[in-house]
């Protein structure tokens, strides 16, 4: 599963000109019934909290925004190198929750409970990865708010989709928005959030589909 970037970057590498073609990552399936409709305010991850997903600086905003006197929590669930460094914060500070490694499944499902998922990665690496947890965030309904500079693959994804917001990954900075989000200083109208054709792309159903018929092709 591949974006226009990471092609580029594939085809720079090759010394032979090679067909690639571009099948964007899906959702994995839930029922839509054990979806959360009325959803809680604060922010939730899941997935890999490791090196390329800033978490040493979403830490030390959370620490302080808290500090000058947050009230929105935030819920981790995954695995990864800094999770520990997760756990150890949720004992010291009362807005970090850490759920601790789950399912696939039931990370879907925790996404949907939650206004706002959180979408911190480094610049660099959106050139060779895009997250995959993004489909599931879609179909849960979340706003996404993505830590990286306006001008990556994530970035412009996530703008163009009208998906959430793109904060740069400054401290001062995360720390604003998290505080316009408390305070329900954000424009919401220019998002989209049905993203009817977005899902469309991203079912499982039309990925499987997709990948059939290419490779009937060739």
């Amino acid at each position: 599963t591949l974006n226009e970037e990471m092609k580029s970057q594939i085809l720079n590498r090759l010394e032979v000109l090679k067909r690639i073609i571009i099948i964007e990552n899906p959702s994995i399936p839930f029922e839509k019934k054990l979806m959360i409709k009325k959803k809680r305010e604060g922010f939730l991850f899941t997935g890999n909290l490791g090196r390329l997903q800033r978490i040493p600086l979403l830490l030390e905003s959370i620490k302080k925004y808290y500090l000058k006197g947050g009230i929105l929590k935030f819920y981790f669930a995954g695995g990864g190198i800094y999770s520990n460094k997760i756990f150890e914060q949720s004992k010291i500070n009362p807005l970090i929750i850490y759920k601790g490694l789950i399912k696939s499944e039931e990370a879907a499902y925790l996404s949907s409970k939650y206004e706002w998922a959180l979408l911190p990665i480094e610049n660099e690496i959106t050139k060779f990865a895009f997250p995959s947890k993004t489909s599931s965030y879609i179909f849960a309904g979340a706003k996404i708010l993505a830590i990286c500079d306006k001008d990556t693959s994530v970035g412009r994804w996530v703008t163009k989709n009208k998906l959430g917001y793109v904060v740069n990954p400054h401290i001062t900075e995360i720390i604003d928005i998290f505080f316009k989000i408390e305070r329900n200083e954000l424009n919401f109208a220019n998002l989209d959030m049905n993203r009817l054709e977005l899902k469309k792309r991203l079912n499982i159903d039309n990925f499987i589909e997709t990948l059939r018929s290419k490779i009937l092709s060739i």
